[in-house]
């Protein structure tokens, strides 16, 4: 049976996963580990990515493990695109999601000590092992206040830009698909969304440059 239900998942698309995770007993089980196999890899290197100078390897392994019980959690909250058949763009959709999850997850650790309580670890899921503590440098808190200061929709902007943000790379853009998506989520258009990642980059760097100055001794 289990090896059927895993067959019968393997085939399935990534939105639809989302749904039969909630299902009860076996079919549920095998459709998450189903959905974790596909997109687990995904999410750790794209945290490693965008924070590896900043994370260890265990923390990063900590973050995404994080990351999949929020999902887990939450899964009723994401919006499948309609009738759309497209499979790739529905895959593209859940990274998306799963990425700003991430990002959130990670916005969160460095913003709060590790040691306060965490409400997931109540969840029926394995524990994980975290750190006792983590290098939390001025740069870090600034960057953690200033984000939070920004409106709902800069935030998810950011947070959706850092997913595909390479270091050391000049002039980059959100694909397309992503600003597409941003902009239906957002009720707007992609070019609105492109000026609202400009300026919201501007006045997080801004931001965070006043932060600094003032704890300058």
């Amino acid at each position: 049976m289990k090896e059927t239900l895993t067959t019968l998942f393997h085939d399935e698309p990534d939105e639809d996963l989302l749904v039969y995770i909630r299902l009860e007993g076996d079919e549920g089980r095998e459709a998450w580990a189903e959905f974790y196999r596909r997109h687990a890899d995904f999410i750790f290197r794209a945290l490693r990515r965008s924070w590896g100078s900043v994370l260890d390897e265990g923390e990063i392994e900590d973050a995404m493990q994080e990351t999949f019980l929020r999902a887990h959690r939450y899964s009723s909250s994401y919006r499948a695109g309609g009738e759309d058949d497209d499979t790739d763009l529905g895959r593209r959709k859940v990274r998306a999601w799963l990425g700003r999850i991430a990002q959130n997850v990670v916005h969160d650790r460095v913003a709060r000590p590790w040691s306060e309580h965490d409400p997931f670890e109540e969840q029926d899921f394995e524990p994980l092992q975290q750190s006792s503590e983590i290098n939390v440098t001025p740069l870090l808190t600034a960057l953690a206040q200033a984000l939070s200061e920004l409106s709902e929709r800069e935030q998810d902007v950011l947070r959706t830009t850092m997913l595909f943000w390479k270091p050391g790379e000049a002039h980059q853009r959100l694909p397309n698909d992503e600003s597409k998506a941003l902009a239906r989520r957002w009720n707007t258009t992609p070019t609105t969304i492109r000026a609202v990642r400009s300026r919201a980059i501007r006045k997080l760097k801004a931001r965070v440059e006043q932060l600094l100055s003032e704890e300058a001794p």
